[in-house]
């Protein structure tokens, strides 16, 4: 007799644990939330063992097709056609999570319109319906695919839509998560004061449910950082390190270490970064995976070096060495550079030149590789369209031997045989022209890969004018002298004049010109900040009517500013309470260019003459001057000008 009231109480909780579990996993699935935890196939497969009386099946179902989307796109393909079968039936339901699933399937395959389409349907479905809970679910869901296209206004306005179908609803959970989404959107177009709002309001409802806060804080960590708000980031960092402490999470609890140790070196507090590095390095072996030790070892030995304790410095560094030498080419890369950085800041400068070119070395070998690959596919398909062109010339031959041969039949057969040639002859003409085009669309790939390449080539010029000027700059470190101090100094502008222009060219979509009132303005600004140290009592000005020039032209260009300017900034303000520096170029008539650089400085002597001048700057400007086939004229009013008067040298082919 007492057996039944057992087995009644037993079943009741049975049903209970059933429901509890799909609502764990419907929990999971129908809040759109990237960062939480995913299902595995497994789990969720266990659903469609519970008593098939406890639930609907369009929620086991629904619940099944969601998860496998996270674990296994093509898998969830095989359970939508059950959820489709049901369409027809009274229950909406059914219809909506048929469309929402779908709409999550496309965006596994980073099919982001067709998504939009089905969770349209679905949005259609909820108002016709009016359930303002699934209404919210499906547009926070199109605002996440809008975010994907990178339509962020689109994807506020989504999301805010989604807040206010469930406004006044308490739905508290779906709340958190539109504010999480927004809040990241807000990030990412820059409205970083927004985005802190939208976070806080998020992160406050996470923490009244006692939900995950994991994402939240790190992206308000990310807000702050872009800010440059560094104790707020480390204030994010300490709170995640807590609650992954709390959670035993050892592996996240190592990263969010090894980023407070780096948000202490970004406020140059490099003592007390040190413990944090220590337990990350610790948690990280525990882990067992070496790699994750190569960015703590670093970091230590960074603080370590700004200590200036270097014997333990050298310890770590030569830990994350073993690691780094194991590992990527962007490993090896990271770690000279580290070194050569170190090396620098100790005077060290002959290891310091040395692990900077094995920095370089690294960063060309991943260079090179990208290159053998593409150039391997380019070789490939070189080879592919030879054989190709091949048969075609075969099947040419063949079906000019047909032609003649069927030619000789007389009467019908003869006319038969014209008309089917003429049929012929128009299809692989279609196909010729088919060829044409692809061939093309090939050559036009082929030019954009060479473009990119050019870019690569002006960056690496770039870099090597760079490392030119750093040559200068550690050699003149070894004289007092003031002349030479001074022509060190003067060759330096000079290169970094050129490494400008390749700067301009390869961050341009044109590679063949620069822009000449950008170029000059940067220009003035280098020099402004070597010369004066950005002192407010010389101004500049710069005119160029939107002139832009080639490379061949504005190299040389390029120096004449360069001498000219210099001696402005370093001779003409000297008696002068307040300087003023312009240039100005325009088109003549007769096209040629005119280049005006004066000030209102003291000016030259008046017994000046240009052509019989001694000093190696203006020399230059001379030489440069008839390498331009131009003139150069000077006059002094109340202002010092030089005037030079050029025809624009083109690119050779």
């Amino acid at each position: 007799m007492s057996s039944k009231p057992s087995n009644f109480v037993i079943i009741l909780l049975q049903t209970y644990i059933c429901r509890a579990i799909l609502f764990i996993g419907l929990g999971y699935i129908l809040v759109p939330y990237p960062c939480q935890a995913q299902l595995s196939e497994d789990s969720v497969r266990k659903i469609f063992e519970l008593p098939i009386e406890n639930f609907s099946e369009y929620e086991k179902l629904a619940t099944l097709a969601n998860t496998l989307n996270n674990a296994s796109p093509v898998d969830a393909l095989k359970i939508l056609p059950k959820l489709e079968q049901h369409l027809d039936k009274a229950d909406f339901r059914y219809q909506f999570y048929f469309y929402k699933t779908k709409g999550h399937n496309y965006t596994q395959f980073e099919k982001y319109d067709s998504a939009l389409i089905f969770l349209t349907k679905a949005e259609k479905l909820a108002r016709k319906n009016k359930d303002n809970r699934l209404l919210s679910l499906a547009i926070s869901d199109q605002g996440l695919r809008l975010a994907s296209l990178n339509l962020f206004a689109e994807s506020l306005e989504k999301f805010q839509s989604a807040l206010e179908a469930i406004q006044g609803m308490n739905e508290l959970n779906l709340e958190s998560n539109c504010l999480n989404q927004m809040g990241h959107i807000y990030r990412k177009t820059k409205d970083y004061d927004q985005a802190i709002v939208s976070l806080n309001q998020s992160l406050a409802i996470k923490r009244q449910l006692d939900l995950p806060v994991e994402n939240t804080l790190n992206e308000l960590a990310n807000v702050y950082y872009y800010q440059g708000q560094y104790d707020k980031v480390m204030e994010m960092d300490l709170s995640l390190a807590e609650e992954n402490r709390k959670k035993g999470n050892i592996r996240a609890l190592s990263f969010n270490l090894n980023n407070v140790g780096e948000d202490f070196i970004a406020l140059k507090k490099h003592e007390q970064a040190i413990p944090y590095f220590l337990e990350a390095i610790e948690l990280k072996k525990i882990n067992g995976n070496e790699n994750l030790l190569l960015s703590s070892y670093l970091g230590i030995a960074s603080c370590y070096a700004s200590l200036r304790n270097y014997p333990i410095t050298k310890s770590y560094y030569d830990s994350a060495r073993a690691i780094a030498m194991k590992g990527s080419h962007d490993n090896k890369m990271e770690y000279f550079n580290y070194v050569y950085q170190f090396e620098k800041g100790r005077g060290n400068f002959e290891m310091a030149l040395t692990n900077y070119q094995q920095m370089i070395a690294y960063k060309d070998s991943i260079f090179n590789e990208k290159n053998a690959n593409k150039i391997g596919e380019l070789k490939t398909k070189y080879n592919t369209e030879q054989k190709e062109m091949q048969i075609e010339r075969q099947e040419e031959q063949l079906a000019t031997q047909s032609m003649y041969r069927n030619a000789l039949i007389a009467g019908v057969i003869a006319l038969l045989v014209i008309i089917t040639l003429v049929y012929r002859s128009e299809r692989i003409k279609t196909r010729k022209n088919q060829e044409i085009e692809e061939k093309n669309s090939l050559i036009e790939k082929s030019l954009q890969e060479k473009e990119s390449l050019l870019k690569e080539i002006h960056h690496r010029v770039k870099n090597n004018l760079q490392v030119i000027s750093s040559l200068l700059n550690m050699q003149s470190r070894t004289t007092e002298n003031e002349e030479i101090l001074d022509a060190f100094q003067q060759g330096q502008s000079r290169v970094r004049a050129m490494s400008l222009i390749h700067q301009k060219l390869y961050q341009t979509d044109n590679l063949s010109e620069i822009d000449f009132q950008e170029y000059t303005s940067q220009l003035i600004d280098q020099l402004s900040t070597l010369y004066t140290g950005n002192k407010d009592d010389i101004t500049t000005e710069v005119r160029a009517n939107d002139i832009k020039l080639d490379i061949d032209t504005a190299i040389p260009l390029g120096l004449i500013l360069n001498e000219l300017i210099s001696n402005s900034f370093k001779y003409a303000f000297k008696n002068v309470s307040h300087g003023k520096i312009k240039v100005d170029m325009e088109r003549l008539a007769d096209g040629k260019i005119q280049l005006a650089i004066s000030d209102n400085g003291q000016g030259l002597p008046s017994d000046f003459n240009l052509e019989a001048t001694k000093t190696l700057g203006l020399k230059l400007v001379n030489i440069l001057t008839k390498q331009l086939k131009g003139k150069l004229a000077y006059k002094s009013t109340t202002d010092s000008i030089f005037i030079i008067t050029f025809h624009e040298i083109k690119l050779s082919a």
